[in-house]
Parts: C-alpha cells; sequence; structure tokens
C-alpha cells in the first residue's frame, strides 16, 4: 500500500476510535445520571411526605427521567426513520443498490 491509502485507513480507524470513545463517554454519564437520580430518591423518601424538599426532589426526578426518555426516543426514532425507507432488498433482506449507484462492471457484496 502506498502512503495514501494508509493515511485514509488511518483517517478511518481514527474516526472510528473517537466515536467509540464518545459512545463509552456517554455511557458512563448515563449511568452517573441514573444513579445520582436513584441517590436523590432514596433521600426523597426519607423526607416527610408533605414537606417542600420531597416535592422539589421529586420534581426533579420527575423531569430528569422525562428528559432521558425523550432523548433516548429522539435517538431511537431517528434511526427508525433511517431505516424506515422502503428499498428493494435481496433475499437476504440487504438494500439492493441501483444500476446508477453501482459502479459499472462491478458486482455488488
Amino acid at each position: 500500500m502506498d502512503l495514501d491509502s494508509w493515511s485514509k485507513v488511518l483517517i478511518a480507524v481514527l474516526a472510528v476510535v473517537a466515536a467509540l470513545l464518545k459512545l463509552w463517554e456517554v455511557r458512563g454519564a448515563r449511568v452517573a445520571q441514573l444513579a445520582e437520580l436513584k441517590t436523590v430518591i432514596e433521600v426523597a423518601n426519607e423526607l416527610p411526605n408533605g414537606s417542600a424538599s420531597r416535592k422539589a426532589a421529586t420534581a426533579y426526578v420527575e423531569e430528569a427521567l422525562n428528559e432521558f426518555v425523550r432523548d433516548f426516543l429522539i435517538f431511537g426514532l431517528t434511526g427508525l426513520n433511517q431505516e424506515a425507507v422502503r428499498r428493494e432488498r435481496d433475499a437476504r433482506g440487504r438494500p439492493v443498490r441501483s444500476a446508477s449507484s453501482s459502479r459499472e462492471g462491478v458486482e455488488p457484496p
């Protein structure tokens, strides 16, 4: 391989590594956020039923959980929308490339 090919491979590998690190970071942040919410709920359960602090803690947890679910749904619906487009598929269920998008003389895998 020449230097140009190696540089393209290296760029692709670095992009994948960066994406994986970002996913790991987001996952860790979500785990930490859920642990914090669990702690707040445990503290709120120790407070008297009618107290303003308990109401504030419960409202905080409800809002954070609503935001968490909303983010998850937006992420899921975005992915669903990308795959919901009707397209021709082969016997294995893979999208079939149109003749205009495939290279002439080369069969798609």
